[in-house]
């Protein structure tokens, strides 16, 4: 996964002044969610505090409600900028690599057009490219998942270290069995890449040979096989979706299990006298916050592991060389031959 994150990030280099407006903005969008939260706490603290001594102020409510408000509405703002910016940054990535690999393609000889498949080199030139420009995406999303997460969890141990540790202590759990999906996942999406191609396959040679079949009666035949290649593509999308979709189950059983923890040994410090419950109410929040973003990077894994395939052929692709160079020293052809003449010939 480090060198998938690794490509991404040279990708992402390429168009920096986007990167940074991206970055920025999901800091600032991580450091107002963390502050919405911790001003809801203390809004909480100085409500009950109020009531105890001299009665709550409208002013002060309105006040602290209004400064809520605000980091809850910048946050909005920032995440609207963040998800602007991560789209063009994926388009512009999928953009000049499919230019890059349609210049690539056009420099190899012919033997490299005679030994691969047009299904195989249209995947390459249109859906590779888009899975390079999820592989962006995905990165971007991992990269705003661990910095919001960063800003949560500084909130959380700030509040409560102890139930911090509780709430998070069965996410570690999870690594494992996630890793084992992630390697389903990428096995998984070779095979739907592999399909994805023969039905392309296919679909190109019956229109090439449209006459030929019509000639020969073929359209049922034609048809069944275009069904049945369609029908393994199906299967190849389905498991790539039941193996994403089974991480998220693992995650969030063992997020709901840190949430039960979390209420058991928090009651029972609110029952002792060492919390007070408005510490409790806003802990639970951020924790329940916190859950969002990890997820989210959990989501990104799979997605990362599921590109892999189509990162690797483009890999591949861009270090096809062709077999006609020209020798050292040639002169470049400024004009096109006019006319081809044949002296001497027997």
């Amino acid at each position: 996964m480090i060198h998938k994150l690794l490509t991404a990030l040279r990708l992402m280099w390429e168009h920096r002044s986007v990167t940074a407006k991206f970055v920025t903005a999901g800091v600032a969008r991580s450091a107002l969610q963390a502050s919405y939260i911790w001003m809801i706490k203390t809004f909480l603290e100085r409500i009950v505090e109020s009531a105890k001594t001299s009665g709550a102020s409208a002013a002060a409510l309105w006040a602290a409600a209004g400064l809520v408000f605000a980091c809850w509405l910048g946050k909005s703002i920032a995440d609207y900028f963040s998800k602007v910016f991560q789209a063009e940054l994926g388009r512009r990535v999928e953009l000049n690599l499919r230019l890059k690999v349609v210049r690539h393609l056009l420099r190899l000889s012919l033997g490299f057009f005679d030994r691969h498949s047009r299904g195989d080199i249209v995947e390459a030139a249109h859906r590779d490219t888009v899975s390079l420009r999820s592989l962006v995406d995905t990165s971007c999303t991992a990269m705003t998942a661990v910095i919001t997460a960063a800003g949560l969890l500084y909130v959380a141990f700030r509040m409560n270290f102890a139930l911090a540790i509780w709430g998070l202590v069965a996410l570690p759990v999870a690594t494992l069995p996630v890793m084992h999906i992630g390697a389903k996942i990428l096995e998984a999406s070779k095979k739907l890449r592999f399909h994805g191609v023969h039905i392309i396959n296919l679909l190109m040679q019956i229109l090439s040979g449209m006459r030929v079949v019509k000639a020969f009666r073929g359209e049922e035949r034609e048809a069944t096989a275009c069904e049945e290649s369609a029908r393994q593509l199906l299967q190849a999308v389905l498991a790539v979706v039941r193996r994403r979709s089974l991480s998220g189950v693992i995650f969030d059983s063992l997020a709901g299990l840190g949430i039960v923890f979390v209420i058991v040994f928090g009651g029972m410090k609110i029952f002792a006298g060492a919390l007070d419950w408005p510490s409790f109410v806003g802990f639970l929040l951020v924790l329940n916050t916190l859950f969002g973003p990890m997820r989210n990077f959990l989501h990104s894994y799979t997605v990362i592991k599921a590109q892999s395939v189509g990162l690797n052929r483009i890999d591949t692709l861009l270090r096809s060389k062709p077999e006609i160079k020209d020798e050292p020293g040639a002169l470049p052809l400024k004009t096109a031959p006019h006319e081809i003449r044949f002296e001497n010939v027997s």
